[in-house]
């Protein structure tokens, strides 16, 4: 459902909160710095390289240091095992506390983010954050926009805000949107 922002400047404060505050902390904090990842060789700088390294890097993790010589002779270096090890962690605590946050900040809003599809768009969006900043050498601004463009899409155009107010408790669904969606599409024909 398209609904433009009644505000001009409300998509762009998503480039603050979450954008900026949320890359500040989950990013900048727990990933390298520019120049420690400047040493790490074959850094990867471009997605479908970065991918390609995350891919042999979870076969050596999976494999558990009982792959075999060819396999280790293609493995990517200790720095760049380390990288992803630590992106794929803070990935996922980074996913899995939005909906702890969300209980202690307003319990309201539980009903949307614990919602399958928010937690599958959190997925895409911070594993394209976490992406952006390590192809861009640590670009705190790449993760930024990243983040800031699906936020203020989802939020301000498609109506994301409009549940987290409607939300009424923890648990309960907010007010049903396919139904209400439904039921006024059928009264416009």
């Amino acid at each position: 459902e398209f609904s433009p922002p009644t505000q001009w400047w409300r998509p762009w404060s998503a480039l603050i909160v979450p954008g900026l505050v949320e890359e500040v902390i989950w990013r900048a904090a727990w990933l390298p710095i520019p120049p420690v990842m400047a040493t790490v060789p074959d850094y990867p700088t471009t997605v479908s390289v970065a991918l390609r390294q995350l891919t042999s890097v979870l076969r050596l993790l999976l494999a558990n240091g009982t792959g075999t010589t060819t396999a280790a002779a293609t493995a990517p270096s200790p720095q760049l095992v380390t990288l992803y090890q630590t992106a794929l962690v803070v990935w996922v605590i980074h996913v899995v506390s939005h909906p702890m946050v969300a209980t202690l900040a307003d319990p309201r809003r539980r009903a949307v983010l614990d919602d399958a599809r928010f937690w599958g768009l959190a997925v895409i969006v911070l594993g394209g954050t976490t992406l952006s900043y390590i192809v861009s050498g640590g670009c705190l601004m790449a993760a930024v926009v990243t983040h800031a463009v699906p936020v203020a899409l989802w939020r301000d155009v498609w109506g994301g805000e409009r549940r987290l107010r409607a939300a009424t408790a923890p648990g309960e669904e907010c007010h049903n949107d396919k139904n209400n969606d439904n039921s006024n599409n059928d009264n416009n024909q």
